[in-house]
């Protein structure tokens, strides 16, 4: 009885993942950004830069993130 149940839990959530994960695919990446070359070749680059074979590609141990916090965000800290 056990057995059924958690396969049935385990067939669930696989398939809610599948759509999620097929529902964020679709959506736009910048969706706060108007259509224009700009917002295109920002896409392009990192699509490129992630992925292996293409002539930009950038290796993981290469890759750099830099986070200039100017405090902007600090209204959003707790007082």
């Amino acid at each position: 009885m056990l057995g059924q149940r958690s396969l049935g839990v385990t067939l669930w959530i696989l398939s809610f993942t599948a759509v999620v994960t097929s529902a964020a695919d679709e959506q736009d990446p910048l969706p706060s950004w108007d259509e224009g070359a700009v917002k295109d070749a920002i896409i392009d680059f990192v699509h490129c830069a992630a992925h292996d074979g293409c002539p930009k590609y950038i290796p993981p141990a290469d890759r750099v993130a830099v986070f200039d916090n100017d405090g902007t965000l600090w209204s959003e800290q707790p007082a």
